[in-house]
């Protein structure tokens, strides 16, 4: 509706009376917009923040070629660790087969599994030397339960094609209430669901013997380090 509709229909003040209240009041409500505007839909949420900030840093370590082979491993290898809930993640993946488990069973398969974690983790990372990844926004599926969505692109932050990589960090607390990655989706494959259904049907030909997959995950990184010098 029109300011002069308006005003016309306000007869009781008079149409000059009307237009200066409107006049003297548009400003304050598109200032009230203004100052509304960058807190309640322009800042990035926590999650969103702790997904930009860490993968920033492990690309500024691959990057850096002065660093030698194994120090940029031991760094990437440890920023990973740090901010993921291995073991949480580790437990899932064994699904019902963990109930079985001894707890020094447990043990060492979350020891192999963090070993093979970090080696995929890193890899995927690795593919994104030279380019950015860019966090584009947020999914809140629980108080305790973010997926924050980021994409691939250029040094500039521009999409590195018409078709740029889609990744997806789910971000959950751990037990210290900090924020941790619990699981790593590219392309619309969520890593931890596609090793429980790999692990399931590993444990289903192997008679549920954790220890032989265990045995095997600690195989299966050995050969991506070797398949990958940098890794």
């Amino acid at each position: 509706m029109s300011e002069s509709r308006t005003c016309h229909n306000r007869t009781r003040y008079g149409v000059r009376a009307c237009k200066a209240v409107i006049g003297a009041l548009t400003p304050l409500f598109v200032m009230s917009l203004m100052l509304q505007s960058p807190s309640a839909y322009a800042s990035p949420s926590l999650p969103e923040m702790f997904v930009q900030q860490n993968v920033d840093k492990g690309l500024v370590i691959l990057n850096n070629n002065a660093l030698a082979r194994q120090e940029r491993d031991t760094q990437i290898r440890a920023l990973l660790l740090s901010i993921t809930d291995v073991k949480r993640l580790a437990l899932f993946t064994l699904g019902a087969n963990a109930r079985g488990a001894s707890a020094s069973q447990l043990d060492d398969f979350v020891s192999a599994f963090s070993g093979f974690f970090a080696v995929v983790f890193q890899r995927d990372l690795e593919h994104a030397t030279g380019e950015a990844i860019v966090v584009t926004g947020s999914q809140i599926r629980a108080p305790d339960d973010v997926i924050v969505n980021a994409m691939l692109a250029g040094a500039g932050g521009i999409p590195s094609s018409t078709m740029p990589v889609k990744i997806a960090f789910r971000v959950r607390k751990n037990a210290g209430g900090a924020d941790v990655i619990v699981d790593l989706q590219v392309e619309g494959i969520w890593m931890a669901l596609t090793q429980r259904e790999e692990f399931a049907a590993y444990l289903g030909r192997h008679g549920s013997n954790i220890s032989l997959l265990t045995a095997e995950l600690a195989s299966r990184a050995m050969r991506l380090r070797a398949d990958n010098p940098v890794l």
